[in-house]
C-alpha cells in the first residue's frame, strides 16, 4: 500500500543549478530553518504536474540562499532539469508555532486588507531583510513591499486567510518603483 501524506506544504522552488556537481539553488520559505530538511524526503512538483519523491543528501547555506544536493542529481544537466520544481514537504516536520509566530508558507496567499476593510491585494512572497522581513503584496499587478512589523501589520488571521495592515502614508504608492 502506498503512503499518503495527510498534510503537505510547499517550502520553496528550485530556481536553477549551481556549479557543475548537481547542487540546486532554492528560493525557500524556510529562512532560518532550512536545516530542518537535511536528510529528509521531499516531493518535487514539476511544472508539468509530475511528482517525484527524493531525499535531500546535502545542504549548505550561502549568502545568496540555500543550496541543496538531491538524491540522484550528480551534474549540472540533471540539476537544470529541476528548474521550476516546487518542493513539497510533510507538514509534520515543522514544530508548531507560538502565538504571534508564523511560517512564511502560512502567510503566502493571504488577502491583505486595510484597517477600514478595503481589500489591498494578496501576499505573493516574503523577503528576509536583516531584522525585518518584507511581505511582497500584489496590488493589481504591481508589487508593494510591506514591512512585516507592528504597528504596520495589525492582524494576521491565517485561518480566515486575512492580513490587516495600517501602512504609513505613501507606502503603498511606492509599489512597482
Amino acid at each position: 500500500m502506498g503512503r499518503h501524506k495527510a498534510s503537505t506544504v510547499v517550502m520553496g522552488e528550485i530556481i536553477g543549478p549551481h556549479g557543475i556537481g548537481g547542487e540546486v539553488k532554492v528560493d525557500s520559505h524556510l529562512v532560518g530553518n532550512i536545516e530542518l530538511i537535511e536528510g529528509m524526503e521531499l516531493c518535487l512538483l514539476f511544472p508539468d504536474g509530475a511528482r517525484v519523491v527524493k531525499h535531500v543528501v546535502g545542504l549548505r547555506e550561502t549568502a545568496k540562499g540555500p543550496l541543496l544536493r538531491i538524491e540522484g542529481v550528480t551534474d549540472r544537466t540533471e540539476a537544470e532539469k529541476l528548474r521550476g520544481c516546487k518542493i513539497e514537504l510533510d507538514a509534520d516536520l515543522f514544530p508548531p508555532t507560538d502565538e504571534g509566530e508564523y511560517y512564511w508558507r502560512d502567510l503566502i496567499g493571504l488577502e491583505v486588507f486595510s484597517k477600514a476593510g478595503d481589500r489591498i491585494g494578496r501576499v505573493v512572497r516574503l523577503v528576509e531583510r536583516g531584522e525585518q522581513d518584507l511581505l511582497i503584496v500584489d496590488i493589481d499587478g504591481r508589487e508593494a513591499m510591506i514591512p512585516f512589523v507592528e504597528p504596520i501589520v495589525v492582524t494576521v488571521d491565517v485561518a480566515a486567510g486575512r492580513l490587516v495592515i495600517d501602512p504609513p502614508e505613501g507606502l503603498l504608492e511606492l509599489a512597482g518603483t
